[in-house]
């Protein structure tokens, strides 16, 4: 029993300590965007602050918050499997598409998918235009995105394989009664970070 106790205890510690860890993260994280805010560059104008030894070198991602929806979530390398005609999904993480450029600040589309349940993406559905989210890479880079819009759209639109322009981000999440449909937000790189 007392053994019991003290096992209780000592989890709620720690849970309590990892929550510590992630708030003051994303506090951090929130101030740097401020910081950054004041000054937003135009999409597709994204300031940076990378050290030289990291100029030019990208990561895939391994980590996405979405500040204004509390989201903080590991993310796991994604592919499509033909044969099955699915993309690789779990119930506890996101998924960077390795078909999709890596976070940088030079151009393309990084896609980054997950399940509506409320372990991965299911607040996505409470961001709204402006909100900020936080890729973060294994080159110890964060890049800072601004949301710009917010699309659903059919399971078949692939468009968005097909983009060309200033570096962008695109969640994606299912929609509908049925999840039905995909959800898309879009996001606009305005800075890079080392970690």
């Amino acid at each position: 029993m007392v053994v019991g106790v003290v096992l209780m205890l000592l989890a709620n510690h720690q849970r309590h300590a990892v929550e510590q860890q992630q708030n003051t993260n994303a506090d951090a994280v929130a101030a740097e965007v401020a910081n950054q805010s004041s000054s937003t560059p135009a999409p597709g104008s994204a300031t940076t602050t990378q050290s030289s030894q990291n100029k030019g070198q990208t990561g895939n991602p391994v980590r996405i918050q979405v500040l204004e929806a509390d989201i903080n979530i590991a993310v796991a390398p994604g592919v499509y499997n033909s044969t099955s005609q699915t993309w690789t999904l779990s119930t506890t993480k996101a998924h960077y598409a390795l078909v999709t450029p890596k976070p940088n600040s030079d151009g393309g589309n990084t896609f980054i998918y997950g399940h509506n349940r409320s372990s991965v993406f299911s607040r996505l559905t409470t961001v709204k235009v402006g909100s900020t989210a936080v890729v973060t890479t294994d080159k110890d880079q964060r890049f800072i995105y601004r949301l710009r819009t917010i699309n659903t759209t059919t399971p078949t639109d692939d468009s968005l394989f097909r983009y060309s322009g200033p570096p962008i981000l695109t969640l994606q999440t299912c929609t509908g009664a049925n999840f039905q449909n995909r959800t898309l937000y879009t996001f606009d790189l305005v800075g890079v970070t080392n970690a």
